[in-house]
Protein backbone atom coordinates (compact mmCIF):
# COMPACT_ATOMS: atom_id res chain seq x y z
CA UNK A 1 0.00 0.00 0.00
CA UNK A 2 2.87 2.18 0.93
CA UNK A 3 3.67 2.33 -3.09
CA UNK A 4 0.10 3.41 -4.04
CA UNK A 5 0.24 6.13 -1.32
CA UNK A 6 3.76 7.86 -2.88
CA UNK A 7 2.12 7.48 -6.43
CA UNK A 8 -1.06 9.46 -5.16
CA UNK A 9 1.37 11.90 -3.77
CA UNK A 10 3.42 12.16 -7.01
CA UNK A 11 0.17 12.62 -8.96
CA UNK A 12 -0.98 15.81 -6.26
CA UNK A 13 2.37 16.89 -6.64
CA UNK A 14 2.34 17.35 -10.38
CA UNK A 15 -0.90 18.64 -10.16
CA UNK A 16 0.61 21.74 -8.05
CA UNK A 17 3.47 22.04 -9.99
CA UNK A 18 1.21 22.73 -12.90
CA UNK A 19 -1.29 24.94 -11.64
CA UNK A 20 1.75 27.51 -9.83
CA UNK A 21 3.99 27.01 -13.43
CA UNK A 22 0.68 28.45 -14.91
CA UNK A 23 0.18 30.84 -12.51
CA UNK A 24 4.25 31.59 -12.81
CA UNK A 25 4.52 31.34 -8.84
CA UNK A 26 7.31 29.13 -8.99
CA UNK A 27 10.88 30.69 -9.95
CA UNK A 28 13.39 27.22 -8.71
CA UNK A 29 12.35 23.60 -8.48
CA UNK A 30 14.97 21.54 -5.67
CA UNK A 31 14.47 17.52 -6.32
CA UNK A 32 16.82 15.95 -3.13
CA UNK A 33 16.89 12.37 -2.77
CA UNK A 34 18.09 11.23 0.85
CA UNK A 35 18.95 7.75 2.12
CA UNK A 36 15.97 6.76 4.78
CA UNK A 37 18.31 4.82 6.76
CA UNK A 38 21.50 7.70 6.97
CA UNK A 39 19.42 10.96 5.56
CA UNK A 40 22.33 11.14 3.38
CA UNK A 41 21.64 12.95 -0.07
CA UNK A 42 21.48 10.55 -2.88
CA UNK A 43 21.00 12.72 -5.31
CA UNK A 44 19.71 16.45 -5.61
CA UNK A 45 18.72 18.90 -8.95
CA UNK A 46 18.07 22.36 -8.69
CA UNK A 47 16.01 23.66 -11.54
CA UNK A 48 15.62 27.33 -12.41
CA UNK A 49 12.35 28.30 -13.61
CA UNK A 50 11.54 31.25 -16.37
CA UNK A 51 8.00 31.73 -17.17
CA UNK A 52 6.79 33.28 -20.37
CA UNK A 53 4.98 36.28 -19.78
CA UNK A 54 2.11 35.40 -22.28
CA UNK A 55 1.35 32.09 -20.66
CA UNK A 56 0.62 33.62 -16.82
CA UNK A 57 -1.52 36.75 -19.11
CA UNK A 58 -3.31 34.64 -21.45
CA UNK A 59 -3.40 31.05 -20.32
CA UNK A 60 -2.28 29.86 -23.85
CA UNK A 61 0.96 27.85 -24.49
CA UNK A 62 3.14 29.50 -27.12
CA UNK A 63 5.80 27.06 -27.32
CA UNK A 64 5.75 22.99 -27.45
CA UNK A 65 8.24 21.15 -25.93
CA UNK A 66 9.74 17.91 -28.45
CA UNK A 67 9.55 14.70 -27.20
CA UNK A 68 12.07 12.70 -25.95
CA UNK A 69 14.60 10.64 -28.28
CA UNK A 70 13.00 6.98 -27.94
CA UNK A 71 16.71 5.87 -26.70
CA UNK A 72 16.33 8.64 -23.70
CA UNK A 73 12.43 8.31 -23.32
CA UNK A 74 12.58 4.47 -22.30
CA UNK A 75 15.64 3.85 -20.05
CA UNK A 76 16.55 -0.05 -20.55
Amino acid sequence: MAGGLVLIGFVSLKLNVAEWLEAGKLQRIVLVIMSKATSEVLERWNFNIVTDAEVVEKGCVTHHLHPLPATLASPK
